[in-house]
């Protein structure tokens, strides 16, 4: 294995993290941990049973495909995939045993067909736009849909549901409008007398803040790998980043003052100093955005990258009072005095699509440490 950069992924901390949302949300919901995107980059197949074996309800994700890794894997939990479903690919649903989403009676109908000339009859959960804009029915068209598809012979309802696009924002109103929403889409599937077994909405930040939100089922992902929701800095239950993208000093050089530095030459050094050049680049996931606002850690101290990130590499200006020297590693990320959420903002971005970005040649190594959660959880 090419060691010169490497995603360390600590196991324990994604179970303390499972904990603590259910210590949160109580006994009752069921939770479904979002595990799609490579387990957000943290490696889907290990993390997928790490969480089924410490008490996820179920595994979410975005395509068949990554379904079939974690069945692959040997991981037996309900699989719902998000989406309409690909026509190509509806096979895959029947074989893998995977639960489909739907957002309207012409693709359910289509699952339905497929299922009974294959012989199979898969759960279905119907997905409601309440506000995203983005996959789900619409309100109005509830009432006249929802029958047709519960009368379908070659599925069974089980579930409906919805997202917020806003639930970490400042201003609650539009989250607790599409709440009620959702709610009056539940009275009208109970005035027709569809039942259903699972109703959720429930992302990571109304997990936190909306407890009317919580229904049947919690879909929690951010917070399973550390990290509150953007906005939410002080999150009522106790996170710890599982994840720390790493590196190494591949070479240390003096430069003179007025040296340019990367492509463009976007930075010159204002005095003599000494650079660390670190073999970790956007190729990595480390983007462009980030040049010349990053900090990495080395030694237990934070320096400053400078220069554009370029594929392979970045720099990093040491001044010249330091001890760093060749081979020592770099922390690009992790757990303390640098965090994704810091990569993100440095980037103007958010820390999902960081994560996210951790590309396939980046090693995944896992631990198993539990975090020393010393202080106690805050009453809720």
């Amino acid at each position: 294995m090419d060691k010169r950069t490497c995603a360390v992924v600590n196991l324990g901390a994604i179970r303390s993290n499972l904990r603590q949302v259910r210590w949160w949300i109580g006994a009752g919901p069921k939770i479904m941990a979002v595990v799609k995107a490579n387990a957000y980059g943290h490696g889907i197949e290990t993390v997928s049973r790490a969480l089924a074996d410490a008490g996820a309800d179920y595994l979410a994700v975005a395509s068949t495909d990554e379904a079939r890794r974690i069945r692959e894997f040997g991981v037996s939990r309900p699989i719902l995939v998000f989406g309409n479903p690909d026509p190509l690919c509806i096979r895959d649903y029947f074989t893998l045993d995977l639960e489909v989403s739907v957002s309207d009676y012409e693709t359910a109908r289509f699952v339905s067909d497929e299922a009974i000339r294959a012989g199979r009859k898969p759960d279905v959960h119907l997905k409601i736009d309440t506000g995203m804009g983005r996959y789900g029915l619409m309100q109005r068209e509830l009432e006249r849909e929802l029958p047709k598809i519960a009368a379908l012979p070659g599925i069974r309802l089980k579930g409906l549901w919805s997202h917020f696009p806003n639930a970490d924002d400042a201003s609650p109103d539009f989250t607790i409008s599409q709440i009620r929403r959702f709610q009056d889409c539940l009275e009208i599937a109970d005035r027709l007398k569809v039942e259903v077994e699972l109703k959720h909405v429930a992302n990571s930040a109304a997990t936190l803040y909306y407890p009317d939100a919580h229904f049947d089922m919690v879909r929690p992902g951010l917070l399973l790998y550390g990290y509150a929701p953007q906005g939410l800095i002080n999150a009522p239950i106790i996170l710890t980043p599982a994840l720390s993208l790493i590196s190494h000093v591949s070479l240390v050089k003096r430069i003179a003052a007025g040296t340019p530095v990367s492509y463009g030459s976007s930075w010159k050094s204002s005095a003599e100093t000494d650079l660390a050049v670190v073999p970790i680049g956007y190729a990595d996931g480390v983007t462009r955005a980030v040049s010349n606002r990053l900090k990495v850690v080395i030694n237990g101290k934070r320096y400053p990258q400078v220069g554009n990130v370029t594929m392979d590499n970045i720099m990093v200006n040491l001044g010249l009072n330091h001890d760093v020297k060749k081979m020592d590693e770099v922390v690009i990320f992790g757990e303390q005095m640098v965090t994704a959420a810091d990569v993100a903002r440095w980037s103007n971005t958010i820390p999902w699509e960081v994560l996210c970005g951790i590309t396939g040649r980046v090693p995944r190594v896992y631990t198993d440490k539990e975090p020393a959660i010393v202080q106690p959880v805050l009453e809720k």
